[in-house]
C-alpha cells in the first residue's frame, strides 16, 4: 500500500502578505497551546470549549491529529487531518477537517487565526486550499462543509466568498452561546473533482 503525505502550503494573499499551513504534529503542542490561551476570551466566544486554560485539552486534541494523521498516510478513514497556520515561524492559527462522515464522505472545515492577523485573507485563502487540496484531492471527499452559527459574520464572510453550492441550517437544536441561542449555518462544497 502506498502512503500519502500531507503536504505543507506557502501561500500568499493579493498584497503579499505570506503564511504556511503546516500539518500538525506533536512537537508544536505547547506552542500551539500558548496561541489558544493567548486568544482564549476570544475564541471562547464563537467556540466555548477554546479558552486556553486546560492544557490537557489541547494536548489530546494535538495527540488525536497526530493518530489520525498516521491513518490518512495509510489512506484509513479518519477523523481529522489539521494543519497549524504560520507567520514568520510562528503559529497564529488553526485550519483542518474534522466531525468526518466516512461513509457519506463529508467533513467539516473548522478554523480560528489570532485576532491580531485576521482582516488579511489568511481565513479565505487557507479554507480554498484545505478544502480543494486537502477535503478533495487528498482524503476523496465529496462534501466539505463549513459550519458557522447565525450570529458569526465574520466566518458567514469566508464562507460565502468561497461560493458555497448549498446553504443551509442544520438539523439541530439552537447553540446556546453567551445566552443568545445562535441557529448553525451550513455551507456546502461540493467536490468537482471526481
Amino acid at each position: 500500500m502506498s502512503t500519502k503525505e500531507i503536504p505543507t502550503f506557502s501561500l500568499e494573499n493579493k498584497d503579499g502578505f505570506k503564511w504556511e499551513l503546516r500539518p500538525t504534529t506533536i512537537d508544536m503542542l505547547e506552542e500551539f497551546h500558548n496561541k489558544v490561551a493567548e486568544n482564549g476570551e476570544y475564541l471562547s466566544y464563537w467556540i466555548p470549549t477554546l479558552h486556553g486554560k486546560d492544557f490537557s485539552v489541547t494536548e489530546t486534541f494535538v495527540k488525536n491529529v497526530v493518530a489520525n494523521h498516521e491513518k490518512v498516510k495509510q489512506g484509513e478513514p479518519t477523523q481529522y487531518c489539521n494543519h497549524f497556520i504560520f507567520v514568520d515561524g510562528k503559529i497564529i492559527g488553526s485550519i483542518g477537517c474534522l466531525r468526518f462522515n466516512n461513509e457519506t464522505k463529508v467533513a467539516e472545515i473548522g478554523y480560528w487565526i489570532d485576532r491580531n492577523f485576521q482582516g488579511k485573507g489568511i481565513a479565505t485563502v487557507s479554507t480554498k486550499v484545505i478544502r480543494d487540496k486537502i477535503a478533495f484531492e487528498l482524503l476523496g471527499l465529496k462534501t466539505a462543509e463549513l459550519h458557522c452559527a447565525d450570529g458569526n459574520t465574520a466566518s458567514q464572510n469566508v464562507a460565502k466568498r468561497l461560493n458555497p453550492d448549498r446553504t443551509f441550517y442544520a438539523d439541530c437544536d439552537p447553540i446556546p452561546i453567551r445566552g443568545i441561542n445562535y441557529r448553525l449555518v451550513v455551507y456546502a462544497f461540493d467536490n468537482k473533482l471526481n
